[in-house]
């Protein structure tokens, strides 16, 4: 039984030639589809990052000693306030300190100014009313 077919030698050397030739081709196609699917992996997940990671402002929000107050959209501050009111049961205005933000959608309590970096840099905006501050009408 033979498993080599007896090639001439000067057959045999064009034969490894070509195989070498299309091993070469074949590792240069497997390359470079490689970096086409990664090329592809890495423009999707970019392109879905940026909209699923991307940090939004989700509500209005006041922080007053330590305690953050806030209201659903299309909630606005002073809704905010009224919420306050009716928490410390007195139908009065009570400011002891007080801060007007907003909540991103990680849960972090942020002022005007750093909530208007954040609504302009995530595309929720395209600029504000009333610079430099965020308010709830430039966002809904």
């Amino acid at each position: 039984m033979q498993f080599f077919e007896k090639i001439p030698r000067n057959n045999y050397v064009k034969q490894r030639i070509k195989l070498k030739l299309k091993g070469a081709c074949r590792g240069l196609v497997s390359v470079v589809l490689t970096a086409i699917f990664l090329f592809i992996c890495f423009f999707i997940k970019k392109k879905k990052s940026k909209n699923a990671l991307c940090v939004t402002i989700s509500r209005a929000a006041i922080k007053q000693d330590r305690v953050i107050y806030s209201v659903p959209r299309p909630g606005r501050h002073h809704d905010v306030i009224c919420l306050i009111n009716k928490s410390m049961g007195s139908s009065q205005l009570y400011w002891v300190s007080r801060k007007q933000g907003f909540l991103t959608s990680d849960g972090k309590f942020v002022d005007r100014i750093k909530g208007a970096r954040i609504a302009i840099k995530s595309g929720q905006i395209k600029g504000l009313k009333w610079p430099p501050k965020l308010y709830t009408e430039d966002l809904w």
